[in-house]
């Protein structure tokens, strides 16, 4: 008569042989697959790239997986992309702009820095890289606030920049630009910066390791560890949502600083209503399918 503890061990060992198996096949194909094509790498042997391809080949499986079941959110993604890359284009990549003050300057080059943030919130969020894309979601938010702060106090601008004298940059610290624009902030805006604090101090704990963490890296059977990439649908619909609204404020923000064409205003407008029924029918879907644990707002 078997017993249930040698059902268990032997189920744990079929896993487990599937899974060296599984892993002897993918470094095969490492051996023989240009998986890293188009992405510059140092001229090393095969050998030292193992640890690096492998959580390449991750990211390649469980980014297609997310592009799947979230493909009408990042369609959403990708035209928020195009419009801050044409509102940029629009000016000339260049600081030489009808307004050449140096808040304006100033808010261009937090703006462009923000292009970069963007990006990689994107393929984190893909990936599975959950808790470092809450970070960079937490950096589209801070930015925010400062351009709204140098909206309202453009005589502070100078302050990010190396003096005439060549002293260091002295910009405000973050409880003052708080706490400044929250006070001279009125109606929607008001609301705004509101719910934009709220939103920097949950994706403080969402960025540190929490419990959230401890789901990026579950495997696919219980005890498994996952390391690097990974997918999670409540985490994933969480993170590409908040990384999108971050978004949307920085493309706000681009047009205040440089005003864009009507044409562009009414594709944003019209990218906001497709972001905002995609978030309703992803939350739709969550629950029909049992999960609540992760439910951002709008």
């Amino acid at each position: 008569m078997v017993s249930k503890h040698d059902d268990d061990r032997d189920r744990a060992l079929a896993i487990l042989t599937r899974e060296r198996d599984e892993l002897r096949f993918r470094l095969s194909l490492l051996d023989s697959l240009p998986l890293m094509q188009g992405r510059p790498r140092l001229d090393v042997p095969q050998e030292m790239l193992r640890g690096y391809l492998l959580l390449e080949s991750d990211e390649r499986f469980f980014t297609s997986v997310a592009l799947e079941r979230h493909e009408r959110f990042v369609r959403v993604w990708y035209t928020y992309l195009n419009m801050l890359r044409e509102g940029i284009l629009a000016i000339g990549n260049t600081l030489d702009v009808p307004d050449g003050s140096i808040r304006t300057q100033l808010a261009l080059r937090f703006i462009a820095a923000s292009g970069g943030t963007v990006k990689l919130i994107l393929d984190a969020s893909l990936a599975g890289y959950y808790t470092q894309a809450y970070g960079l979601v937490r950096h589209l938010f801070e930015t925010w606030l400062r351009l709204e702060y140098i909206r309202l106090r453009p005589d502070e601008a100078r302050k990010w920049f190396i003096h005439d004298d060549g002293s260091d940059p002295r910009p405000p610290n973050e409880a003052t630009i708080h706490g400044y624009v929250e006070k001279h902030s009125t109606g929607n805006l008001k609301t705004a910066v509101t719910m934009v604090k709220k939103k920097i101090s949950d994706l403080n704990a969402m960025a540190h390791p929490s419990p959230n963490t401890l789901q990026q890296t579950q495997g696919s059977f219980e005890n498994q560890l996952q390391v690097g990439a990974n997918y999670d649908p409540e985490l994933s619909f969480s993170v590409l949502h908040e990384g999108a609204s971050g978004l949307r404020f920085i493309l706000t923000a681009l047009n205040d600083v440089v005003p864009q064409p009507q044409d562009w205003n009414d594709r944003l407008q019209c990218t906001i209503d497709l972001h905002g029924e995609v978030l309703q029918w992803e939350k739709e879907r969550l629950k029909a399918e049992g999960r609540a644990r992760v439910d951002p707002s709008n």
